[in-house]
C-alpha cells in the first residue's frame, strides 16, 4: 500500500470538541434525552439582541474553526492499523478496512476509548472514506462520519454527531458539513447546517471563508457569510485578521434585518458589534473580548 497519511481524523475530531467547549453553550433547557441526537429546538428566523448577539455569533464562527482543521490536517505515514495513546491516559485506534491500489479509493474506521490529551476525553466511533492520489499519497476527496462522539472535560459533557466531506481537487479547498452538538447537562442540541468552507494556504498562512446556517435551540438560526477572510498565520492558533457577518430576523422597527459582525482585532483579541433594531447601524458592542 501506498503511504497513508491518516493522523489529521484524530487531531480534527478533537479539535472539534475544544470548540465546542469554547462557545459557551448550555445551562438549562427542556429538551429530553434520546439514544440519538436530533435538533428540536427552534427553526425560526432569530432575533438578533444585545443579549444574545456574543453567544450565537461566536458559537456561528467556531463552526467554521472546525472545518478549517478537518481540511489542513494531516500526519505520517501509517500501517493499514494502529492505536495511539492519550498524553493524559486512554487510546484511539484506527483500521483502514479497504484501499483500492488502481483507484485510490479508500475506506476505513476510528475508535475512542477516552482518548485524552490536556484532560479533553473522547469516546465513541467514526468512519472514514475517500480517494488518494496514488503516486503522490495526497487527498483528493475525503468524508468523515460519526454518531456519537462524547467529549468531556470537567463540567463539560457533549456528544457530537455529523458528516464532513472535504474536496481537495479544487482551488480553494472546500468543505461541506452538517453536525449537530448536543449539551449533555443541558440536553440542549445545536446545529451548524449546511455549513461551506474554502480555504487557501500561502506560504506562510492559512485563509479560509465560511457560509451557511447556525441553529441555536432557544433562539432559533442565523446565515452566516465572511465580509473579510480569516486569516491564520502558521504559527498561530487563532485568527490575525477577518470579519464574519451573521444574518437575523427582520425588526419592523428598522426595517432591515438585525445582524452582528465578528471582527478580529489581532490573534489575541476581537470584539462583536451588533444592529439589534434593524436600522442598519451598530449599536451594540461586546467590548473588546479574548480568544480563549
Amino acid at each position: 500500500m501506498k503511504k497513508f497519511r491518516f493522523i489529521f481524523a484524530l487531531g480534527a475530531i478533537l479539535f472539534f470538541g475544544l470548540t465546542i467547549l469554547l462557545t459557551g453553550c448550555g445551562g438549562g433547557g427542556d429538551e429530553q434525552s434520546n439514544s440519538t441526537i436530533n435538533y428540536s429546538g427552534s427553526k425560526t428566523e432569530a432575533a438578533i439582541t444585545s443579549n444574545n448577539a456574543a453567544e450565537i455569533t461566536k458559537a456561528a464562527y467556531q463552526g467554521g474553526e472546525f472545518a478549517s482543521a478537518v481540511i489542513t490536517g494531516a500526519g505520517a505515514a501509517v500501517s493499514p492499523s494502529g492505536s495511539f495513546p492519550g498524553s493524559c491516559g486512554g487510546t484511539a485506534s484506527y483500521t483502514i478496512t479497504s484501499y483500492n491500489n488502481l483507484t485510490g479509493n479508500f475506506s476505513g474506521s476510528l475508535t475512542f476509548d477516552k482518548y485524552c490529551e490536556e484532560n479533553n476525553i473522547l469516546s465513541g466511533g467514526a468512519s472514514f472514506s475517500g480517494r488518494l492520489n496514488k503516486d503522490t499519497s495526497d487527498f483528493i476527496s475525503l468524508a468523515i462520519s460519526f454518531n456519537a462522539i462524547t467529549y468531556t472535560k470537567g463540567s463539560k459533557d457533549f456528544t457530537l454527531k455529523g458528516q464532513v466531506d472535504v474536496d481537495y481537487s479544487v482551488n480553494p479547498h472546500t468543505i461541506s458539513y452538517d453536525v449537530l452538538s448536543k449539551d449533555n447537562i443541558s440536553e440542549k442540541v445545536f446545529w451548524w447546517n449546511t455549513y461551506k468552507i474554502e480555504t487557501t494556504d500561502g506560504t506562510s498562512y492559512k485563509d479560509f471563508s465560511l457560509s451557511g446556517k447556525f441553529y441555536h435551540p432557544d433562539y432559533g438560526y442565523v446565515t452566516l457569510s465572511t465580509l473579510t477572510s480569516f486569516r491564520y498565520n502558521s504559527d498561530s492558533a487563532t485568527p490575525a485578521a477577518g470579519v464574519l457577518g451573521v444574518t437575523g430576523k427582520m425588526d419592523t422597527t428598522g426595517g432591515n434585518n438585525t445582524s452582528a459582525q465578528l471582527i478580529v482585532l489581532s490573534a489575541s483579541t476581537y470584539h462583536i458589534i451588533a444592529d439589534t433594531d434593524g436600522d442598519a447601524s451598530y449599536e451594540w458592542d461586546s467590548g473588546i473580548l479574548n480568544w480563549q
